[in-house]
């Protein structure tokens, strides 16, 4: 009776630094893990095991391993994924950091692999509550709202600069309209001396 619910306390456990294993059908049951393609059903796996560290605040480390072979590891700070999220893709850093990780806006995932990405929108909370002595929830909340105030402004910069190049295309307009009338008068006035003559 103590063995099992020691095994699911432990499991549970809110760290502040340190490290987790995670099955990948664990991940996938809360929605974290997706797999992608016709591939062999890894994320339906307890063979697929996930190692979840963080030895900084707000930095984590993420190791996969199926069967005893390492397959892929990744190191993110949580302040980029909340940039990926929330960020201006007119943006070069986000630009960059979304090839750095592989990132795809449309469904919020980075991919693990060939046939495994994460959600990221999931991911992060999952992530704030085992790491829950880091206390990077209000960190998070500030970074996101820090993300859409420069996602805001780069918006605000393309309408104002649309606006500025329309006005600019509009002068433009109104020069070659004003020659034209410049012209047509000229020829009227050519038309009028020739048929007073």
């Amino acid at each position: 009776m103590g063995g099992g619910g020691s095994k699911a306390s432990k499991q549970d456990k809110v760290l502040t630094f340190g490290s987790f294993k995670v099955t990948a059908r664990d991940l996938a049951s809360k929605g974290i893990l997706l797999q992608e393609g016709n591939e062999l059903p890894l994320s339906r796996s307890d063979d697929l095991i996930f190692r979840v560290s963080s030895y900084e605040r707000g930095v984590f480390h993420i190791r996969g391993k199926y069967m005893g072979t390492m397959l892929k590891e990744f190191a993110f700070k949580h302040q980029y994924f909340i940039e990926l999220i929330h960020g201006s893709q007119a943006d070069e850093a986000w630009k960059k950091l979304s090839e750095r990780y592989g990132y795809k806006r449309e469904n919020a995932t980075v991919p693990f692999g060939r046939a495994l990405s994460f959600d990221i929108t999931r991911l992060l909370p999952y992530l704030y509550e085992r790491f829950g002595g880091q206390d990077l929830t209000d960190d998070g909340e500030k970074h996101m709202q820090e993300s859409q105030m420069r996602r805001l402004n780069s918006i605000s910069q393309a309408v104002r600069q649309a606006e500025k190049e329309q006005m600019q295309w509009h002068e433009q307009e109104m020069q070659n309209a004003v020659l034209e009338l410049e012209e047509l008068e000229r020829g009227l006035q050519f038309t009028t001396q020739m048929q007073r003559m």
